[in-house]
């Protein structure tokens, strides 16, 4: 390809020649050259001679001391060849006299419309200053991201919001088996949602997680039941003697046998005080003679309180594990509506990719039988008109739409596959054949984004699992404040008890309450940790956890808040999209009807029927691509109208309505 910036006209042959051959040596330069002298020469009867001409080293453009030259492009098409001496395309470059100042960067101006200006701004891969493509220059193209995306939005039809979409030709395929050798099983995805909720192994792994944290609200409350006790010790004693008194007369050894038993139950109150009451029975024999009366049998009945005063009172000290255990229960259930929410979503996600795998299978059949069609007309006309390469070109694109069978016929397999592990229902097995009932929906819908972040808030698991974390923060720190108070405790006492001799344990028992009055003990326990260190560090980690936790809770606002909004823009912008993307398949159906009309009716073995049909496989294929593109952003707005629901937060309420 030669660029020039400017040709003139006056001058002797042999200088085209010259600048020429000094070019290029090519073939192709010389027809460019004979081109450019009987087209273009008669544009430029003012321009001045090549004597007068001078190269410009840094943009390589022809200058003259009367002009500056901007260039603009012409296309001037080769003349009709065979494929095999086609020759690259001719570019050559017409001059537009300008001043010799650079002009101001160009803006939009209002009312302009957007192809005219785009048509305008890009006459030529090269601008004012001589920047080109392949300068390796870097350069602002002369137009504004901006205005352009504003002009489009403008441009927006009403028509896009309530868009009126024929039903397309492959649903009416969906309910169709593939393999005849398995049995149908067609199912909607609320039926496909219910059967995981009953069958589906990792739906029953997420719902254990709840109940294994509901037993730590049990064992919180465990601390406030009744506990039974019970101890026996037995003695022997036989030690020396070390005093008359201790034996009496001429022993030289104490022997005892002692029996003690001790029953009781005690308890610990929501006020933090702890009540025991326990009975204790004995039987003791020494060798003493002081031990009167022999054999004696004890009975004594204590009863005991112990109330804190400072550290370790108050329902609500004393209720903040059970508290906190609630609150983790709660997180857990929140946890697992998110896991079950995000697993409904896989389900809808390989539902509607089946249905887009089904769709794409069938579309690829459509194109295959066009291609066995023109291969077999290629076939009888091959006595008459058609050329060998035509035959050849078709063979071969019945072999590789065939190839495109096999691989859309295992993506279908696949999809089937990962649904049925997400299920796990006995009747989605092998031998059956998943045929989605559910269609997308063309439905339009306009969401808001203040009220579904609204709704967020109200329902998103994660915001609501924040808050409880706040809370249980906010329980220990409270706990850890009364941690620093000291230790006082009122502990008071009262017991009766009862002695017989002759081993008499029963009547020892009764005389605890028929003889004499019974016994009490009253008084204060005090205890500090000097500096409480320990409870001044839990007290400072608690305080950093609650405001770690807050900016946990705002950060997971803002996500949630930006998932909602992505969630919004992707319906309202997938269903725009729909809208072009339907369009663009009328093009291509309308330009590919056009190319096989003609092509059928030609005939011929010129060069123009064998480009024409290279033209229609290539036009089929693109149909194929973009009624592919349609089935993919029906699909991305229906996904998009879930994933709205799972953003804020009400995806199970749509699911059980």
């Amino acid at each position: 390809m030669i660029r020039l910036a400017m040709i003139g006209t006056q001058g002797r042959a042999q200088d085209w020649l010259t600048t020429a051959w000094n070019h290029s040596r090519s073939l192709n330069t010389w027809i460019q050259m004979i081109l450019i002298t009987f087209v273009a020469a008669p544009l430029f009867a003012d321009s001045p001679p090549l004597s007068d001409l001078r190269l410009d080293d840094d943009s390589g453009m022809l200058e003259s001391d009367q002009f500056a030259w901007q260039t603009k492009p012409l296309y001037v098409e080769p003349p009709t060849l065979d494929s095999s001496d086609r020759p690259n395309p001719i570019v050559t470059r017409l001059p537009d006299p300008k001043p010799t100042s650079s002009p101001q960067p160009q803006r939009w101006r209002s009312g302009e419309s957007v192809p005219a200006r785009l048509a305008s701004s890009f006459v030529h891969p090269a601008d004012q200053n001589g920047w080109t493509p392949d300068s390796g220059q870097s350069k602002d193209p002369s137009f504004h991201v901006g205005d352009v995306l504003s002009h489009l939005s403008a441009d927006a039809t009403p028509g896009e919001t309530t868009l009126q979409l024929e039903t397309p030709w492959w649903r009416q395929h969906q309910s169709e088996l593939i393999d005849n050798r398995r049995q149908p099983m067609q199912i909607s995805l609320d039926q496909l949602i219910q059967m995981a909720l009953e069958n589906s192994a990792q739906i029953r792994v997420y719902e254990k997680t709840p109940q294994i944290r509901h037993t730590a609200v049990a064992e919180a409350y465990s601390a406030f039941d009744w506990t039974q006790f019970l101890d026996s010790k037995w003695q022997d004693i036989s030690d020396p003697v070390g005093s008359t008194l201790t034996v009496g007369g001429n022993g030289t050894r104490f022997l005892d046998n002692n029996i003690q038993s001790n029953i009781g139950v005690r308890r610990r109150n929501e006020h933090g005080g702890e009540l025991e009451v326990n009975q204790r029975f004995g039987h003791q024999n020494t060798n003493s003679r002081f031990f009167i009366p022999n054999d004696q049998g004890t009975a004594r009945l204590t009863l005991g309180y112990t109330q804190p005063l400072m550290r370790g009172r108050g329902t609500t000290y004393n209720r903040s594990l059970i508290v906190l255990a609630s609150i983790d229960a709660q997180r857990a259930t929140d946890e697992y509506q998110r896991q079950l929410q995000q697993h409904l979503l896989e389900i809808a996600r390989a539902y509607w990719t089946l249905y887009l795998e089904r769709s794409t299978l069938t579309q690829k059949v459509s194109l295959y039988l066009k291609s066995l069609q023109n291969e077999q007309q290629l076939r009888e006309r091959q006595a008459i008109d058609a050329q060998r390469s035509q035959l050849v070109q078709a063979t071969a694109a019945v072999e590789s739409r065939k190839s495109d069978l096999i691989r859309a016929r295992a993506a279908v397999q696949n999809a089937e596959t990962k649904l049925r592990a997400l299920i796990n229902a006995p009747g989605l097995d092998e031998n059956s054949e998943i045929i989605p009932l559910d269609v997308p929906t063309l439905e339009s819908f306009s969401p808001d984004l203040t009220s579904e972040f609204s709704t967020a808030i109200q329902n998103r698991p994660e915001i609501q699992a924040a808050i409880k974390e706040i809370q249980a923060a906010c329980v220990r720190t409270k706990m850890a404040k009364h941690e620093m108070l000291p230790v006082l405790d009122l502990v008071t006492e009262t017991y009766v008890s009862g002695l017989q001799g002759n081993s008499q344990v029963g009547d020892a028992w009764l005389d605890q309450f028929r003889v004499g009055a019974p016994s009490y003990t009253i008084g204060l326990e005090w205890e500090v940790a000097v500096g409480r260190r320990a409870a001044s560090a839990n007290l400072r980690r608690r305080q950093l956890e609650s405001i770690q936790l807050s900016e946990k809770y705002r950060s997971t606002l803002e996500l949630v808040k930006a998932e909602v909004e992505v969630a919004v823009r992707e319906v309202v912008t997938s269903y725009r999209e729909l809208a072009a993307k339907d369009r663009a398949r009328q093009a291509a159906i309308v330009e590919a009807e056009t190319l096989e009309a003609r092509w059928r009716t030609l005939g011929g073995r010129d060069n123009n029927a064998s480009q024409l049909f290279e033209s229609l496989i290539s036009a089929q294929s693109r149909v194929t691509e973009a009624e592919h593109e349609v089935s993919t952003a029906l699909l991305t707005y229906s996904l998009s109208l879930i994933n709205l629901r799972h953003a804020n937060g009400t995806l199970m309420q749509m699911t059980f309505e």
